[in-house]
């Protein structure tokens, strides 16, 4: 009797869609996507989340703005309070969670206390992969959200910034 053993992984003439490969383990990531308004993340990368949220990964959507001046009618508060529900329906289509900064439209601006507030909803939700905006963007809160998240990024490594974390990342409705 021959001693051979079969490697499962093996692809025998190169046909890989002839001979199934048994499952991989595989780690399942947290992934975040912090955007200027509450409709940025499913518009910039819905797809991608919905194939993560497919293979088992977690997804976790935060807006750093209300979206409180996106209409030329509706008032500031009956806005906001609108776009968080349109934002909290495409994140459970999705399969991801949501959340707000609560930052009025247009007022994103690269200062302290905007920094702690993406700072403190890295480290609670403590991501494996953080997806934002470019930092060059034609939009200004995009642009401001993607060098906050880049700037707070960067200092989670430094060990005198832990003592700065709290609860800023709540909903608010």
């Amino acid at each position: 009797m021959s001693q051979k053993t079969f490697d499962l992984d093996s692809r025998p003439l190169g046909c890989e869609w002839i001979y199934p490969r048994r499952e991989k383990e595989h780690k399942s990531y947290k992934v975040l996507l912090i955007c200027a308004h509450p409709d940025d993340a499913d518009l910039l990368a819905g797809g991608l989340a919905m194939r993560l949220r497919a293979r088992g990964h977690k997804i976790k959507f935060i807006a750093a703005t209300n979206g409180n001046k996106g209409h030329y009618k509706a008032d500031p508060i009956t806005l906001a309070k609108r776009r968080f529900e349109e934002g909290l329906k495409a994140a459970d289509h999705v399969g991801a969670d949501y959340d707000t900064l609560n930052i009025n439209d247009g007022e994103v601006w690269v200062n302290e206390e905007n920094y702690r507030k993406v700072m403190r909803c890295i480290r609670e939700y403590a991501p494996d992969l953080i997806i934002t905006h470019r930092p060059n963007d034609y939009h200004r809160d995009h642009r401001y959200v993607g060098q906050l998240v880049m700037d707070a990024s960067y200092m989670l490594i430094v060990r005198s910034e832990e003592r700065r974390v709290g609860k800023e990342c709540r909903s608010r409705w």
